[in-house]
């Protein structure tokens, strides 16, 4: 039985749509910061505070669990925070130096890219 126009079609866009998303997704060679004293100062890594300024570097995914954060800002990064907030579980883009204000937010996954 010979394949149709159509389902030739059909089966090009679903592989380009499988191979976009395997190379899409960033690795997870995200890392924090480390000593602390690195980050104080620095504008250019992703910062978040609690009680103290966490900082994250390099591009990647990775689940965190970071209790009652106040603010975040993306410094020279673009990517997504995933957070719970008041038992609401919610994701928000940041583009490149962008700053966003929570009220004790449980942040559960950073994405820089």
């Amino acid at each position: 039985m010979k394949a149709t126009p159509t389902a030739k079609a059909c089966t090009a866009v679903v592989a380009a749509v499988a191979a976009t998303l395997a190379f899409a997704t960033p690795a997870s060679a995200i890392s924090r910061v480390t000593p602390q004293s690195t980050c104080d100062g620095r504008s250019d890594f992703w910062a978040m505070w609690n009680s103290s300024k966490l900082c994250f570097a390099n591009a990647g995914t990775m689940s965190i669990a970071v209790y009652g954060v106040n603010l975040s800002r993306s410094g020279h990064n673009s990517g997504y925070l995933g957070y719970n907030q008041q038992g609401q579980g919610y994701v928000t883009y940041f583009g490149y130096d962008a700053q966003k204000g929570f009220l004790g937010a449980i942040i559960t996954q950073i994405t820089i890219y």
